[in-house]
């Protein structure tokens, strides 16, 4: 029976399906290589925008395409002509990128012989990603279809994933802020663009049929079809051969580490039968392995829909930069894969590393999942003398606390201005029983390393930070625009919140400061306070370091904004209440765990030039 093309219906609900959550952009892009697969969506992607014009279809309002050239074979500067040709002939905006390899920041040509993949991606996002910053395109298209949903879901099941993670590609995510080098880092940029793979449901034969059916030309590309050069290259001739009838490719011919990974996915062919009702089984059709990873897509869709639902309903009102749970209201969540989709989540929005990188979720281990929600679940911790703060990876700390709700508004702290740890005797306290206090699990920032230990191992000091350099440059060059064009900063801090400085607005004596030539000077930085490692800005005075002083210091820095967009002052300050009430003022809470740093926990201060926002998301992409 012969595949059917795509059709206008059928594709508009697959777009509508992939559509990010703050809407269509008035740009589009597609990484569009000139094969089949981006040829399909270019086309149809332009089609749906001219269709709209003349209906009450949402859509983007124009299509770019860009093709990037890999130089990795003779063939690829033909494959960007086509490309281009393609891209001409449908009206569409292209440009052409070759990757400089060599070129710093691109590292030199890769061997095939090693694995090359991961720096060839590397290398194209960063284009990729250039590219829509200049076009001011917000969201990238990719022509990823349902069998490469099928080789990506058994690549993963050799490496053991979960549902979560054998579910796939998604549909629509967003672009994240990359990893902290020159070719991968997009920063707070990265939280505001997405990557949309409207084809996902789409087999390639029907693929092919479109571009049968509208006479586009494409390219292939002839190293997808050498088992020899990648695993997925392996994965599709295996599954290929099986829907032809033909004998599969020779396995022992393949390299080591290809035929290892195949032996991986053939060792965990049932890990999903309870899902599936059948084995992601190599040796089975495309029609069957697509079935089983759409019915895994299903499961793990159902479960992060579960888990928005839960997170806010366990959530307890938490200081800003930190997340508090209800022990009592967690214990009544059993699924286990639940479990571990609430924490990956909360280790995301926490974390101090990149949002949507691995380390964020301390790298999606096993291990360090099944800690964590073995403590989280664990109701008999409160009861002992083992209810210790832990960290199982991803830069965030876990902390039993007591919620005193007796008050007008929650606390957390005790009268010495720590963090409120529950003992036995709280727990079976009457006042407990009778629901006016909640025990339940802080995540924090882990505290980080003393500053002469990040030293020893080259770590970046993230937590305070310098801004005069940054500062200084924005206002020459809004002194030479004369005031015209944008005048806001934006300083990402920590990866977790966004400091804005508005130069139109900066006090003349700040203003002095930031000009100022003398190399001994005064500096503005940004520093943190508070137990939860929130962000201040003060004047740091000649002589003093960005790090904040022991208390046996006194620090001469003058603090200009401390507080937190959508914190009001009073909401912060509802997180110190118990302090003030019960404690002296000398009684000053200790910021470093280890207890060789220690701060005073003073009022917020807000600013008429300066906004901090919290930017870190409990989304599921």
């Amino acid at each position: 029976m012969r595949p059917r093309p795509i059709s206008r219906e059928e594709f508009a609900r697959f777009l509508q399906k992939a559509r990010p959550p703050s809407g269509w952009p008035a740009h589009i892009g597609v990484a569009n290589s000139g094969g089949p697969d981006s040829t399909c969506l270019l086309f149809l992607l332009q089609r749906y925008i001219e269709d709209s014009k003349s209906s009450e279809l949402t859509s983007p309002a124009r299509v770019y395409s860009l093709t990037i050239d890999h130089a990795l074979q003779a063939s690829s500067a033909t494959m960007a002509e086509q490309s281009a040709r393609t891209a001409t002939s449908l009206h569409i905006p292209h440009t052409t990128l070759r990757i400089p390899w060599g070129t710093p920041p691109f590292p030199p040509l890769p061997d095939k012989s090693k694995a090359f993949e991961g720096t060839a991606r590397m290398a194209r996002y960063n284009l990729l990603w250039k590219w829509m910053q200049k076009e001011n395109i917000g969201t990238v298209a990719m022509g990823h279809h349902a069998d490469d949903q099928v080789e990506t879901a058994l690549m993963r099941l050799g490496k053991k994933s979960s549902e979560l993670g054998a579910r796939g590609m998604l549909a629509c995510r967003r672009w994240g802020m990359g990893m902290k080098n020159e070719l991968e880092w997009a920063g707070i940029e990265g939280m505001k663009k997405w990557i949309v793979r409207p084809l996902l449901e789409v087999s390639k034969d029907r693929i092919l049929a479109t571009c049968e059916e509208n006479e586009l030309n494409y390219v292939i590309d002839p190293t997808n079809f050498q088992p020899d050069v990648t695993l997925r290259n392996a994965i599709r001739a295996i599954v290929s051969s099986k829907d032809k009838g033909e004998e599969p490719p020779d396995l022992t011919e393949l390299p080591p580490k290809i035929q290892k990974d195949l032996m991986a996915i053939n060792q965990n062919i049932n890990a999903f039968s309870h899902i599936t009702h059948q084995p992601l089984d190599l040796n089975s059709s495309s029609e069957s392995l697509r079935a089983a990873v759409k019915a895994i897509d299903v499961y793990a869709t159902d479960i992060e829909d579960r888990a928005t639902s839960q997170i806010a309903r366990i959530r307890l009102p938490s200081p800003p930069g930190s997340f508090v749970l209800s022990t009592r209201a967690v214990q009544e969540i059993l699924d286990p894969t639940l479990r571990r989709a609430i924490a990956l989540r909360i280790l995301r929005y926490i974390s101090f590393h990149p949002w949507g990188s691995l380390r964020s979720q301390a790298r999606r281990s096993q291990y360090a999942l099944d800690q964590i929600v073995a403590r989280l679940w664990d109701p008999q911790t409160f009861y002992s003398n083992q209810s210790n703060a832990f960290a199982a990876g991803g830069g965030v700390l876990w902390a039993p606390v007591v919620v005193d709700t007796t008050t007008t508004a929650p606390s957390f702290l005790d009268a010495g201005g720590k963090i409120k740890r529950p003992q036995p005797s709280t727990i079976r306290n009457t006042d407990m029983r009778l629901g006016k206090g909640v025990v339940g699990w802080m995540a924090t920032r882990q505290p980080p390393h003393r500053p002469e230990k990040m030293m020893e191992y080259g770590l970046e000091d993230t937590l305070n930070v310098d801004v005069t350099p940054t500062l200084k440059a924005g206002l020459k060059a809004w002194d030479t625009g004369n005031g015209l064009g944008p005048s806001i900063i934006e300083v990402l801090w920590d990866c977790r919140f966004l400091v804005q400085f508005d130069l139109a607005k900066m006090p003349k004596d700040v203003r002095e400061i930031v000009l100022s030539d003398v190399s001994d000077g005064p500096r503005l930085a940004i520093r943190w306070w508070t137990h939860y490692f929130c962000p201040k800005i003060d004047i740091v005075p000649p002589g003093e370091s960005l790090i904040p002083p022991d208390i046996k210091i006194k620090t001469r820095a003058q603090t200009l904004h401390s507080n937190i967009d959508s914190y009001t002052p009073s909401r912060l300050l509802m997180f110190r209440q118990k302090a003030e009430e019960d404690s002296a003022a000398t009684d000053i809470p200790k910021l470093y765990r280890n207890g060789q740093i220690k701060e005073s926990f003073p009022p917020p201060l807000t600013s008429g030039w300066i906004n901090t926002s919290w930017i870190r998301t409990l989304d599921p992409s």
